[in-house]
């Protein structure tokens, strides 16, 4: 096919006589009518992507037919209207610039159906329950390659909000249904509510299949909304697998009850294991109390761990209240308590002797409350597979203590990741991530706040090119010290190599401080860098990522060996964000 657009030749070759047939023999009694059924079709493609003015001819070459087009200028759109058929008059200019389709585009059929699609969806938003279209006018200017098009709907009438009727349940109270729902009766009619209000429910993870069916009153002028439903079971048990080379092969078992009483309230119960660090959760989530946007919380978890930097064995109890501001916006407070102890090895080097002094083994008995207070402002499309978006937290915990163990915890994180190339793709061609995180404690000497609750940075999950919290100050035998304060920022080049498959490239820069905030900056302070790359293949549940990072500050220490290892490789789920 000579002459053609490639948009052309690929509709054509979807439908062509011929290239379905092409490895079947044709005989000379079906050769005719199969050509003129192919330049009947080619006519219709050259006049659906705006050729409207074209010429067409072909030759037959044994088993090939040849066709050559002269496909002439594409014609483009002059002006676009709307008329009301029922009203005989034209409606809605503000409906039209809203538009996808444009004055001064290439006339394509396929973009007109679109156009009709999306101005019936305009229609649904603004109280038309059942809107209709007749085929467009459209008035062709042969001289200036040029069209007119007159799109002419059918809104019927307007209407409101009525009942909301509910068929399907089993175990879900009708209430916790209802206070789910996105409308008031009465409001103007807007199926976008509708879609809002399918995708709450279908976040309860409770329901299989959420349909919908409207009854309209032509008396009234109301619209009942009948809500079918299909629960699934409320009981899972989660598995999950980690391997990362500064704590080995390690899981997660999980149970969890979605729908406890009936009222969408949660209990789940989990345990985690590493080698060096195992925890017990307990945590009973309430939704809607007091008010629609409150959610609250009962968590108590068992903590033991035995790392460098630390061991500790900890119980912590921990209500919370989480409010949704809006979309975007949640608030976190409650209080916390901890009991148990925790203890801080540190080794220092004898210079005389050129050997390691014996252990000092500093315990703390630990008897904790707080009232930790947080904010987060969330605009990406997704918690663990983000594509795109900004994310920010604050927050800020008072801590007060027997043994004057009082102090005030404050940190804070913001991110961006910013989509390049195509947003018709479920993963963008090209991102570019970057993340800057700050804290800092007030109150206390290092030495008197517990270990648990100072800063660290190295691990799978910041400064990744690190051992597990090495990042920062050590001891002469490798026990990290911890810090007051602590600066980290990565960025993050995340590229497409398969539909499902991306390559990260990474480079982060972290310091731990063991004074305040404001001493961060200061020349002698050394901050650590690291780079690495991370393949990231996005599962039809979460992305799992494969990757390795190579530390730039390896230290070296009293006998002269590295501190640092070459390299650290992590798998791991989800994408930072």
């Amino acid at each position: 096919m000579n002459g053609a657009s490639d948009a052309v030749v690929k509709e054509f070759n979807k439908q062509s006589v011929f290239y379905r047939k092409t490895n079947k023999e044709i005989s000379s009694s079906h050769l005719d009518f199969n050509i003129q059924q192919d330049l009947l079709l080619l006519k219709n493609v050259l006049n659906a992507y705006g050729y409207l003015e074209h010429s067409i001819s072909y030759r037959v070459n044994g088993r090939k037919v040849i066709f050559n087009i002269d496909a002439g200028k594409a014609f483009k759109i002059r002006t676009i209207s709307l008329k009301d058929c029922e009203a005989e008059t034209c409606i809605c200019d503000d409906l039209v610039a809203e538009l996808r389709l444009k004055a001064g585009d290439v006339l394509q059929y396929h973009r007109l159906s679109q156009a009709h699609e999306q101005l019936l969806d305009f229609l649904q938003n603004m109280g038309y329950v059942a809107p209709r279209y007749k085929k467009p006018y459209i008035l062709v200017h042969y001289d200036a390659k040029e069209v007119e098009i007159e799109f002419r709907i059918l809104p019927g009438k307007r209407v409101v909000f009525g009942d909301v009727l509910l068929s399907g349940l089993e175990k879900i109270k009708s209430t916790y249904i209802q206070n789910k729902i996105t409308w008031k009766k009465g409001e103007i009619f807007n199926k976008s509510l509708l879609e809002k209000f399918r995708e709450k429910l279908y976040e309860t993870g409770l329901f299989s299949h959420i349909s919908f069916k409207r009854h309209i009153h032509k008396e009234t002028g109301a619209v009942d909304i009948e809500v079918r439903l299909v629960e699934m079971a409320p009981r899972y048990i989660g598995l999950s697998a980690y391997l990362r080379t500064n704590e080995g092969l390690g899981g997660q078992i999980e149970w969890r009850h979605l729908n406890l009483t009936g009222h969408g309230d949660e209990l789940a119960l989990k345990f985690k294991a590493f080698k060096y660090f195992k925890r017990a959760e307990f945590d009973y989530a309430l939704p809607h109390f007091l008010t629609r946007k409150q959610k609250t919380h009962l968590s108590m978890s068992w903590e033991k761990l035995d790392r460098d930097a630390y061991e500790s064995d900890l119980i912590t109890f921990y209500p919370f209240l989480r409010t949704k501001l809006n979309k975007h916006i949640k608030i976190y407070t409650g209080i916390q308590y901890q009991i148990g102890n925790a203890k801080k090895t540190e080794v220092t080097f004898d210079t005389t002797k050129k050997q390691l002094n014996p252990p000092d083994k500093i315990s703390f008995d630990v008897s904790l409350i707080s009232f930790p207070m947080s904010i987060a402002y969330d605009t990406t499309d997704h918690k663990f597979s983000p594509t795109k978006g900004l994310y920010m937290e604050a927050g800020v915990a008072p801590f007060f203590g027997k043994d004057h163990q009082n102090f005030i915890k404050i940190d804070t994180a913001a991110s961006y990741l910013f989509p390049f190339g195509s947003k018709q793709k479920e993963i963008p061609p090209f991102a570019w991530f970057n993340k800057i995180a700050f804290g800092h404690l007030i109150g206390r000497d290092l030495n008197k706040i517990v270990p648990h609750q100072r800063f660290y940075l190295g691990g799978p999950t910041t400064m990744r090119a690190y051992g597990l919290n090495l990042v920062g100050d050590l001891d002469a035998d490798k026990h990290p010290k911890g810090g007051k304060s602590f600066g980290y920022y990565v960025t993050e080049c995340r590229v497409q190599m398969h539909e499902k498959v991306t390559l990260n490239l990474f480079h982060e820069i972290g310091i731990v401080n063991q004074t305040g905030l404001s001493n961060l900056l200061k020349e002698d302070n050394k901050f650590f860098h690291g780079s690495g790359a991370t393949i990231c293949y996005y599962s039809s549940v979460l992305p799992i990522q494969f990757g390795f990072a190579v530390p730039w500050n390896r230290r070296k220490n009293y006998e002269g060996k590295y501190i640092d290892d070459v390299f650290q490789f992590y798998v791991g789920i989800g994408q930072i964000r």
